[in-house]
């Protein structure tokens, strides 16, 4: 059957509510997944003159095989040696990636924060330069209007790489990790985009998350092939993680991550304000950019200026509530124009000439018109609330570098 689009998902998303999770299925076919990398790493090494003995090839091959990637992981970091990472960073070079269609869309998307256990740089390449972006073992702060956080490492600093059971081991002790995860876990809607159901970054993740996962969090998705999953497999990921899986039964191959992307974009709040000119490479529009006109912002030292969109984000619903305070504001404005006066004259010996009706009149106009462009205001600010419960009482800044 096509994809369906979780109800609860779009609506978290329009609220600001939606932190993404991306795994290396968003870059691909680009780049390897598990399996393609841990398997390229070893034919590098061979182009490069650095030797494994056949014994361990077979080793690290049917490990493999069997889905027991964190272990040939290992293996295969301790057959290369001091040249790991170098081996590592050809087999992401080598490709030559760029941002595809899918990562364009997200800055588009009023996203509370993007994690991602990738290692390539795909996501900065669509985020400005200042947006605030942690790479392990630093640690982003919930208190960010929106951030990127990068869990696993760069492919830049092999101090920060994180890929066999020790990585992992040190990973999950790190209460800092854990309690910016449950943070996240706990008052937002995750969405799971790149993973599949035996993927080690999904399941490690979970593993250190399933007391709070257990608990009333979320709802949370996975996009996931679904193709010939049993449907066993996502009750128990349902049951036991409160994670929803869903996707294009149909679909043979990697689910469909830019089509969902579109959708969610397609089905989300209209902008209004100053569109870009190019909507592939504008300015974020959500939590990070969320920036009427007239405010203004320090920049960043040495910072190039970016136009993009600096706009407010209003659902339809949400219109429909500031034109309904809006309404109320003028009935009452309205009410008071027109019942002052007449109250004044119906009282004895006023006269509709005297020059104290008069003043009352104009002073009448200017407090009804007052409470008119007050209430207007106030209208804009409760609807601010209401589309962004969370994020109304920080400043609309762009967020500057970790």
């Amino acid at each position: 059957m096509p994809l369906q689009l979780p109800h609860e998902l779009a609506e978290n998303l329009e609220k600001g509510r939606v932190v993404l999770f991306v795994g290396s299925g968003m870059s691909q076919p680009q780049l390897p997944g598990w399996r393609g990398l841990l398997e390229q790493m070893v034919q590098q090494a061979e182009l490069n003159g650095i030797y494994i003995d056949s014994h361990r090839k077979l080793e690290i091959g049917e490990l493999i095989a069997k889905d027991e990637l964190l272990v040939a992981a290992g293996k295969v970091k301790q057959a290369l040696g001091k040249d790991f990472h170098s081996i590592l960073k050809r087999v992401f070079t080598s490709a030559n990636p760029t941002p595809t269609a899918a990562h364009k869309l997200l800055p588009r998307l009023p996203l509370k924060a993007v994690v991602t256990t990738n290692y390539d740089k795909l996501l900065e390449g669509v985020y400005p330069g200042s947006t605030h972006t942690s790479i392990h073992p630093k640690i982003p702060s919930l208190k960010e209007d929106f951030f990127l956080w990068k869990l696993h490492g760069d492919i830049d600093d092999a101090d920060s790489i994180v890929l066999d059971e020790t990585d992992y081991d040190a990973l999950s002790v790190d209460s800092r990790i854990v309690t910016v995860l449950n943070g996240l876990f706990q008052h937002a809607t995750v969405l799971f985009v790149g993973y599949g159901l035996k993927d080690p970054d999904l399941l490690l993740v979970l593993k250190e998350l399933t007391t709070i996962l257990q608990q009333q969090t979320g709802p949370h998705f996975a996009l996931m092939r679904t193709n010939g999953m049993p449907v066993w497999e996502r009750d128990r990921f349902r049951d036991y993680y409160r994670i929803r899986i869903f996707g294009d039964d149909a679909r043979d191959g990697l689910p469909d991550i830019e089509g969902l992307l579109r959708e969610l974009d397609q089905q989300g709040p209209m902008t209004i304000g100053y569109p870009a000119t190019d909507t592939t490479t504008r300015e974020p529009v959500g939590p990070m950019a969320r920036k009427p006109p007239g405010l203004t912002t320090e920049p960043n030292p040495g910072e190039i200026d970016r136009t993009g969109d600096y706009s407010i984000r209003l659902s339809t619903r949400t219109m429909v509530r500031l034109a309904t305070i809006v309404a109320l504001a003028n009935i009452i404005a309205q009410t008071l124009w027109n019942s002052i006066p007449r109250l004044l004259m119906s009282i004895p010996n006023i006269q509709p000439k005297d020059w104290l009706l008069s003043t009352i009149v104009g002073v009448s106009s200017i407090i009804s018109s007052g409470i008119f462009g007050a209430s207007f205001i106030v209208a804009v600010i409760i609807a601010e609330k209401l589309r962004y419960p969370e994020q109304a009482t920080h400043r609309h800044t762009r967020p500057k570098h970790a």
